[in-house]
């Protein structure tokens, strides 16, 4: 009897599968960490756009009309580009008011446009960092004040969500 020397096919299917799932697992696992690089690169894109925010209104007195108005020496070079659709409309931004109680102790909207929201989409469920956003709910038009609510109305620019779907990484002033 002759002594073959080899593996036989059932041997070879058995690596190639075994191999098949350990690949699967760490593209898996890659792919969760490249969003969660993803939702850290977006949440340090909107500390920048704070920074900027507040730069201009140390300039001007009053927060921009449009992140576009921060692309200006001094300010800001650039706006931060979102790394999964390379597109700057991802980070939304509005001037608001904060309702506050007038001299007969009513709820108005003052018309200063002394605050700002500004938020961004996350992929991830990044619970550490979302506790400690904003969390702030702006609302549009002809909405009655309310105590704590925000106002685009007399600012321009639309309302920004804070809640839908998915995971809403926010952030506003603290006057």
């Amino acid at each position: 009897m002759k002594n073959k020397k080899g593996f036989t096919l059932v041997e070879m299917i058995t690596v190639l599968a075994i191999i098949g799932i350990l690949t699967s697992i760490v593209i898996v696992s890659l792919d969760k960490v490249r969003s969660q690089s993803r939702d850290k690169k977006r949440m340090g894109d909107i500390k920048s756009l704070q920074l900027a925010l507040e730069n201009y209104y140390n300039r001007n007195g009053r927060y921009p009309n449009s992140l576009n108005d921060l692309v200006t020496p001094g300010v800001l070079a650039a706006l931060p580009v979102d790394p999964s659709t390379n597109s700057t409309t991802t980070y939304k931004y509005s001037r608001m008011d904060k309702a506050t109680k007038n001299s007969l102790g009513n709820w108005i909207w003052p018309g200063s446009c002394l605050y700002y929201h500004l938020a961004i989409t996350l992929e991830n469920n990044m619970q550490e960092y979302l506790d400690s956003d904003a969390d702030i709910e702006s609302t549009m038009y002809g909405t009655v004040p309310q105590p704590g609510r925000y106002w685009t109305g007399n600012c321009g620019g639309p309302a920004v969500p804070y809640k839908d779907s998915r995971y809403i990484y926010d952030v506003a002033p603290k006057y």
